[in-house]
């Protein structure tokens, strides 16, 4: 519902879907997070995503080629995919890779995140494939899959934060999505 309170200006409602979204941005600020700056040349890699769109007409993901690529160099270096618990770290196995998907749910675009399990054994065209997949998600609850997100969309924002907060320090939490992640800049 859209209000007209005045000129220049009105006001909409903080969906519970964008509530949860902003607790999981919140928790992440303050996680000790390493942020990398660099530069890639993806001049080769984009010539071929757009010749397969002029002849097969189908736009390929440059954000599925990026997960590909680093769970390559994790499984190469399998302890970048790890976290802190106390005074060990945590050595996950598995490569998941984290990322985020925007899709329609109850007739907003909200930014969601798949996990990408066994990133490590899939080819490209299988991650692609299943973030496509995710983004056409018909289903208008955001994070049903994590078997809270019904209870972060009903807690007040400092709840879900500490929530959030105590998933990060969880080893199947960390399993089910990963430790590393990859958004679309």
């Amino acid at each position: 519902m859209t209000r007209q309170p005045g000129p220049g200006h009105r006001l909409v409602p903080f969906t519970a879907n964008r509530r949860m979204v902003a607790a999981s941005v919140s928790v992440g600020k303050e996680a000790n997070t390493i942020h990398g700056l660099t530069e890639v040349d993806i001049t080769e890699p984009r010539r071929l995503l757009r010749e397969h769109k002029e002849r097969a007409g189908e736009t390929l993901s440059l954000t599925a080629y990026v997960v590909a690529c680093l769970a390559r160099t994790l499984a190469e270096q399998p302890e970048l995919n790890c976290f802190r618990k106390g005074r060990r770290l945590v050595i996950l196995d598995d490569i998941t890779i984290n990322t985020l998907v925007e899709r329609d749910v109850a007739g907003e675009k909200v930014p969601e995140p798949h996990p990408v399990h066994a990133a490590q054994g899939k080819t490209y065209r299988q991650i692609h494939d299943e973030i496509r997949a995710a983004q056409h998600q018909h289903d208008d609850v955001l994070a049903r899959g994590s078997g809270i997100g019904w209870l972060l969309r009903v807690l007040p924002a400092f709840l879900a934060r500490a929530i959030v907060r105590r998933a990060t320090r969880n080893i199947t939490m960390a399993k089910r999505y990963g430790v590393v992640g990859v958004t679309a800049i």
